[in-house]
């Protein structure tokens, strides 16, 4: 009985600490993506901005021949 009772404890131990540990390889893996999230989203700005900047006498040119509203159309697609 008492080996039984040591028995049940070690693996509830054993379970409470493998709980912890997937819990903490869960957070490390939401912090991991979080910032890859972010830099992949600052990324695609940086190129956006890269974008409008090498493309700015395109943009020029089109604003004087259709107009500022076909301009910031193209420019938020």
């Amino acid at each position: 009985m008492f080996e039984e009772d040591h028995e049940f404890h070690q693996a509830k131990t054993e379970l409470n600490q493998q709980k912890a540990q997937e819990k903490a390889r869960e957070k490390l893996i939401e912090e991991w993506w979080n910032q890859l999230e972010f830099a992949i989203q600052k990324q695609g700005e940086e190129n956006f901005e890269q974008y409008l900047n090498g493309n700015a006498e395109v943009f020029n040119n089109v604003k004087k021949t259709y107009g500022i509203k076909v301009t910031k159309k193209m420019k938020s697609e």
